[in-house]
């Protein structure tokens, strides 16, 4: 019996290159999913935020720019942390 470490499909005809380039291709592809995740939660806190902040009929007493700057401040804050991800990727993963 092996170890599970050591029950892996490597080909022998794979270089030490290959197999580098196909595991930071992997964590690349990781690491783009957790940027989409990251995102989609800064905008659903966003969502959750302001349908708090405008219910029952609070909405009314605001200014009528509110809930587009609630918008525009959660896609702000989604393209900021994009920013920052992909730019600690860069670093991290070249």
């Amino acid at each position: 019996m092996t170890a599970p470490a050591l029950r892996t499909t490597v080909r022998p005809s794979d270089t030490l290159d290959a197999r580098l380039a196909r595991e930071q291709s992997t964590l690349r592809a990781r690491s783009m999913a957790a940027v989409v995740l990251a995102v989609i939660g800064v905008i659903a806190l966003a969502l959750v935020l302001s349908a708090w902040l405008m219910a029952d009929g609070r909405w009314m007493t605001l200014p009528r720019a509110v809930p587009i700057a609630m918008w525009v401040g959660a896609l702000a804050a989604a393209a900021g942390l994009v920013w920052a991800l992909r730019k600690r990727n860069a670093d991290v993963l070249s």
